[in-house]
C-alpha cells in the first residue's frame, strides 16, 4: 500500500513539474524564458497596515466565491483575507491584527473551515506564542476557535504550521519545557 501511494505521489510530482515546465517556459535556443503574466494585484493596505508577506497561504471556496488567506511576517497585520474570485479584481475583505506588537503570524494552513495560524515572537520568553485556530466558515468574519500555548522561558513560539487533514497540526515550535542544547541561539 505504501509503495502504491509513494508511486502515485512521485507520478503526481513529475506531472506537476512537467506542466510547470511546459506552461512556464519556452526552451527555444537552449534558454528558458518565463511566460508568467500577472492577472491581478492587491497591496493588502501597504506596508504600514498589511505588514510584510509571510510564508503561509491557503485557499477556500464558500458560496461560489474564492477566498485566499495570506500570512504576514510582521504586524500590525496577522493575516489577510482576499476575495480572489475575479483574478483581475482582487478584493481585500478582512485583516486580522497580531495579538501583540512582538508577535508575527508567519505561517498558516487550512483544513475545511478551520484555519491554523502560527504565533511567533521576536525574543524567547515573550507571549502570546503558539497556534491560534480560527473558524473561517464565513471567511469575511474569522472567529477564534482555540489556542495551543507553547510559551516558555526558551520558546519563541510556532514558526511553521501544517494542518491539512483537520485532525493533526504539525508545528515547528519550542515548547514550554524545551531546553536548548546551545543556549546562545535562543535570542535570535
Amino acid at each position: 500500500m505504501l509503495r502504491v501511494r509513494r508511486s502515485r505521489l512521485l507520478a503526481g510530482i513529475a506531472l506537476l513539474i512537467a506542466l510547470t515546465t511546459v506552461a512556464g517556459c519556452s526552451l527555444s535556443g537552449g534558454s528558458a524564458k518565463a511566460r508568467i503574466t500577472p492577472l491581478g494585484h492587491n497591496s493588502l493596505g501597504g506596508a504600514q497596515s498589511g505588514g510584510k508577506g509571510g510564508e503561509g497561504i491557503a485557499l477556500t471556496v464558500v458560496g461560489g466565491r474564492r477566498y485566499l488567506f495570506t500570512a504576514a511576517e510582521s504586524g500590525p497585520n496577522c493575516f489577510s483575507v482576499v476575495d480572489v474570485t475575479d483574478p483581475g479584481k482582487l478584493t481585500l475583505v478582512r485583516q486580522i491584527d497580531v495579538p501583540a506588537a512582538v508577535v508575527r503570524c508567519n505561517s498558516l494552513d487550512l483544513s475545511g473551515h478551520i484555519l491554523a495560524v502560527a504565533y511567533q515572537t521576536t525574543l524567547v520568553g515573550q507571549q502570546p506564542v503558539g497556534m491560534q485556530l480560527y473558524d473561517v466558515s464565513d471567511p469575511t468574519n474569522p472567529r477564534k476557535a482555540g489556542f495551543l500555548d507553547t510559551s516558555g522561558p526558551h520558546s519563541r513560539g510556532v514558526h511553521h504550521v501544517w494542518f491539512v487533514d483537520g485532525r493533526f497540526a504539525y508545528i515547528a515550535t519550542g515548547a514550554a519545557d524545551f531546553t536548548p542544547t546551545n543556549p546562545t541561539t535562543t535570542s535570535s
